[in-house]
């Protein structure tokens, strides 16, 4: 059963902190794969995977959708709120 946003309701994978730290490790010693031609995110992706063990547990899709949302949180973080111009 696909859920609709090409990952795949047969992958259910908890990340957890070690797992995520790996993953972050292994996507930036795996930067030069991320060239921006057609397809070469996705092999990137399969090679992290694959790198850190989650290789069938793991889309690519979701490996790029949880990169995603890592930089998103990292620049939150980064934003000052109103409260710290005061």
């Amino acid at each position: 059963m696909a859920d609709g946003d090409g990952t795949g309701a047969e992958f259910l994978y908890k990340w957890t902190k070690v797992s995520t730290e790996a993953f972050i490790k292994a996507r930036a010693e795996e930067e030069a794969l991320f060239t921006g031609e057609k397809n070469s995110a996705m092999s990137g992706w399969r090679t992290v995977l694959q790198k850190i063990g989650l290789e069938g547990k793991v889309a690519p899709q979701q490996a790029r959708k949880k990169w995603d949302n890592l930089k998103k949180k990292i620049q939150r973080a980064e934003v000052p709120t109103n409260r710290e111009w005061h």
